[in-house]
């Protein structure tokens, strides 16, 4: 005969769905319990809420060539600025005329003046250093304001100077030695009668002259000499030189 196993009274389930030990004091609806709460809040109720921060925009890749020539662009009109007001500033001081000066008066210092002229200028000048050089002198031809300055615009002495008188003179070949004539030279102009049975060969009129200058010679070699004369001589050889009867004499160089 089987005898059937009687089960002790567990008591009523716990709220997490356990039965109460034994023994426990809390076991019972009324009684207190120790320690702490078998029930815990979740994970999520634990994690901290985050703020929600804005969308940083998204910036475009840079391109290098494109930043190159943009600054070459900023660069080049400076650089080429630069290079103009350079190449503008390659200048050299001349001496000019501050005041018309005509030709044969003395040049003053306050006739003077200094301007800037391009470095390439094909035109001769002379330095402003050099302008105690230019004072005192006379002035070779008529020298306008603003005149450049150049090593033969002016003259020790202006020719002719006074009492003295220029006068042309066309001469052949045979009138005039064959060694050139230079400006300076000292010439004796020697009148050669037309009819020989007047020349008297010891004691010919003769006038001193100086060469003023010499011009070139035409197709027949013919060449006109201005010769720098005394005044009072100057009609004289104007005349016999109209008529050919002139043959010039070169002096002695050595001064």
């Amino acid at each position: 005969m089987t005898v059937p196993t009687t089960r002790p009274h567990q008591g009523p389930a716990t709220l997490n769905g356990s039965s109460p030990q034994a023994g426990d004091p809390g076991g019972g609806r009324g009684g207190k319990t120790s320690g702490r709460q078998s029930a815990s809040p979740t994970s999520s109720s634990r994690r901290p809420q985050l703020a929600a921060r804005p969308a940083t925009p998204v910036r475009g890749r840079r391109r290098p060539a494109l930043i190159g020539a943009g600054a070459l662009l900023i660069v080049l009109p400076s650089l080429a600025a630069a290079w103009f007001f350079n190449s503008s500033r390659d200048v050299s001081s001349a001496l000019v005329m501050a005041q018309t000066v005509e030709a044969g008066a003395v040049i003053e210092r306050d006739d003077l003046s200094v301007a800037e002229l391009p470095q390439d200028s094909s035109l001769r000048s002379i330095d402003p250093s050099r302008a105690e050089t230019v004072l005192g002198q006379r002035a070779a031809t008529d020298l306008p304001v603003g005149a450049v300055l150049n090593p033969n615009s002016t003259v020790a002495e202006v020719v002719p100077a006074k009492e003295r008188a220029v006068v042309g003179v066309l001469l052949t070949l045979a009138q005039m030695p064959q060694d050139t004539l230079r400006v300076g030279d000292n010439v004796r102009l020697v009148d050669v009668p037309a009819n020989d049975t007047t020349l008297s060969l010891q004691n010919p009129a003769s006038i001193d002259g100086v060469i003023a200058s010499v011009g070139a010679a035409d197709a027949n070699g013919a060449t006109v000499v201005n010769v720098d004369v005394q005044a009072g001589q100057a009609a004289l050889l104007a005349s016999h030189a109209a008529i050919s009867r002139i043959t010039l004499v070169l002096d002695a160089r050595e001064r």
